[in-house]
């Protein structure tokens, strides 16, 4: 009996990893893994497309697949913001995914946040990029319900 739960147990461990990618259904370059989840279960694929949610109702979510070409996300289905391979600052939302306007080259992005190149930390202020009091040189930041830390680069 103990062999049959065994043999049971190792079918199911090697069936699921299989079916992981079909939550979500196939990535639009092919067999992509995925290489971030937002706490939503939003996947960020190897290819950069990532699925965009249009309604938040339960019995009428909808996900489509989006390729933004990007390398990191934050935030959720919903909305949030994403950077581009070339370092471009996106956002989403129910109207799709789009650029914002921002002269600056994205290094991190966090929930509604996010880190330029030079060390400085923006966000949106009533639909224009704003930097953040006090977030100057940082070389890695960090959000949780819109309380900011900051990293400085060690000194050499």
């Amino acid at each position: 009996m103990l062999k049959k739960w065994l043999a049971l147990l190792m079918t199911v461990c090697l069936i699921i990893p299989a079916t992981a990618g079909t939550a979500y259904g196939q990535s639009q370059a092919g067999n992509s893994g995925i290489v971030t989840l937002l706490p939503d279960g939003t996947p960020l694929l190897e290819d950069g497309s990532m699925w965009v949610t249009y309604s938040a109702q339960p019995l009428n979510r909808i996900s489509i697949p989006v390729n933004g070409n990007l390398t990191s996300i934050a935030g959720s289905g919903l909305s949030g913001y994403g950077i581009t391979k070339d370092g471009k600052l996106v956002r989403w939302n129910s109207s799709g995914l789009q650029p914002v306007t921002w002269t600056g080259s994205a290094k991190q992005v966090g929930d509604g946040y996010w880190l330029a190149a030079d060390g400085t930390v923006w966000s949106m202020k009533d639909s224009t990029p704003q930097a953040v009091d006090g977030f100057k040189g940082i070389s890695v930041f960090d959000e949780f319900q819109s309380i900011l830390g900051g990293v400085l680069p060690r000194e050499a």
